[in-house]
């Protein structure tokens, strides 16, 4: 799990709706929706997510090996330099 985990970049885990708080981090963050992939295991949260960002990709979990398989990140060295670059923008967001 830990190596999983360890993919993700900006996690936000809470019981608040997620429509709006996944648009805020999006912007927060300088990303472009099309940029960015929300997993969740229920429907309506995925629904949520994509009424508040129309343009974000979406999926539930069990799509995870198949989404990095079918956007090449599999190639470990592109991906890990991809989320570290990623983490080291959240660490300079959360020092704001």
């Amino acid at each position: 799990l830990n190596d999983v985990w360890n993919l993700f970049v900006f996690p936000s885990i809470d019981w608040t709706p997620k429509g709006e708080r996944v648009k805020n981090i999006i912007k927060s963050m300088n990303l472009r929706e099309e940029n960015v992939i929300f997993i969740d295991d229920n429907v309506s949260n995925i629904n949520e997510v994509k009424f508040f960002s129309p343009q974000i990709m979406s999926a539930t979990p069990e799509l995870i090996t198949k989404i990095g398989e079918e956007l090449y990140l599999v190639n470990e060295k592109y991906a890990k330099n991809l989320i570290n670059l990623r983490k080291t923008m959240e660490k300079r967001k959360e020092k704001c």
